[in-house]
């Protein structure tokens, strides 16, 4: 019995490790997209091509963006790096040199919806987490 209960910790440890380093590869990842996004100036830009801070842009919700951004981060001055690094990232004022380049005015709508509602997400997470 013991045996069994030591294999089932250590199989959760295991799975808790993996879990970390997939959010953490899932970050640097958005990271790097986020690099060359702000570096291609001058092609059109379309909803899809905007690396979203969230697993679900279909549904994006304060947990699937503190779960994206902060999972497995126990350090508050990170955390607190973090949330301001992506206050600035998504406030809306930022994105005029953008949305000049998405090429429907349906498509800007949508994505300044986006924007503003990540970006009034990023502040009630830094508000809780930041205190």
């Amino acid at each position: 019995m013991a045996e069994m209960q030591a294999e089932q910790r250590r199989l959760m440890r295991h799975k808790q490790a993996r879990l970390r380093e997939i959010r953490l590869e899932r970050r640097a990842l958005y990271l790097a997209r986020w690099n060359q996004f702000d570096v291609n100036g001058q092609s059109s830009i379309e909803f899809k091509d905007i690396p979203w801070p969230t697993a679900d842009i279909k549904r994006p919700s304060k947990d699937s963006i503190d779960d994206f951004l902060l999972s497995g981060i126990e350090d508050n001055s990170e955390i607190r790096t973090i949330l301001r690094q992506e206050q600035i990232r998504f406030h809306p004022d930022r994105w005029h040199r953008w949305i000049k380049r998405v090429p429907t005015e349906r498509q800007k709508k949508k994505i300044m919806e986006t924007v503003t509602e990540i970006s009034r997400t990023i502040n009630v997470l830094y508000e809780e987490r930041c205190p």
